[in-house]
């Protein structure tokens, strides 16, 4: 959804993207849905990391753009009229709603708030997906992982989606996975940044662990380009020695599992 000509400057890509969301969301839309097609993929989960646009939804009708296609939209979980906007993403079809830690500072002075958020969205049998990716300057302060354990031990039963699956915080997150059978995880950004580590080793350790259907390829396009992802992927597959069934759960099966019966 984002195509920054400097990927290194997150912060500033994002702030760039807003204005673009902001003055013209289909026709974002309309572009992602051409490289979904010239990429050849059958199927596609779109994330907006702009909070304003979720709100917008109050006010604007994209229902015929998320008709056929899973959409998340980052949920500012400050605002006061969450329900009403949390309302609108379900009426008009969007798949769930997007946390951020890091992007949104979320500590653990918000998750109660958190909570009685993601409890009303659950309701709505919207998806949950939180950012795990592992890194920036608040990565002692800020931590998907954690707050998706907070989520869990408060019986949030909808399915979550650990995204980037933890980084170095894999066997954390393969603990939670264990025992609570509506979290599932995807492979985008971490599987390359990490790629060289110890971090294939344990993301190799958990899918055997809880099964390969309890994960999905992703490529965070464009900030990871898909063709690189797709290259990681397969050489992970490799090192892995993972089976040709375990192949298809990881790029095609548990995305169908997932997103079944949304749109």
């Amino acid at each position: 959804m984002q195509d920054p000509k400097n990927k290194s400057e997150l912060d500033k890509v994002i702030e760039q993207e807003f204005n673009i969301y902001q003055k013209d969301l289909k026709a974002v839309f309309n572009e992602a849905l051409l490289k979904t097609e010239l990429l050849g993929l059958s199927h596609a989960h779109y994330m907006i990391l702009d909070g304003n646009v979720a709100s917008s939804l109050v006010l604007n009708d994209f229902s015929e753009i998320f008709l056929n296609i899973h959409v998340s939209l980052l949920l500012d979980f400050r605002k006061e009229n969450y329900k009403e906007i949390i309302d609108e993403v379900s009426r008009q079809g969007a798949a769930g709603i997007k946390l951020h830690p890091y992007l949104q500072e979320i500590t653990e002075i918000n998750y109660e708030k958190i909570l009685e958020v993601v409890t009303y969205a659950s309701e709505k049998k919207l998806i949950i997906s939180v950012d795990c990716s592992y890194g920036t300057k608040n990565l002692y302060r800020s931590n998907g992982v954690h707050l998706i354990a907070f989520l869990l031990s408060k019986n949030i039963k909808t399915k979550i989606i650990a995204l980037h699956f933890g980084g170095p915080k894999v066997l954390e997150l393969m603990s939670l996975m264990v025992q609570h059978t509506n979290l599932y995880s995807e492979l985008s950004l971490s599987l390359t940044y990490w790629k060289g580590s110890s971090v294939w080793q344990d993301l190799c350790f958990t899918i055997k662990k809880v099964g390969a259907y309890r994960f999905m390829f992703g490529s965070d396009q464009p900030f990871i380009e898909f063709s690189r992802a797709v290259d990681d992927f397969n050489t992970f597959c490799k090192y892995a020695d993972l089976s040709e069934s375990e192949v298809l759960s990881l790029s095609n099966k548990t995305y169908l599992d997932i997103f079944e019966g949304y749109s």
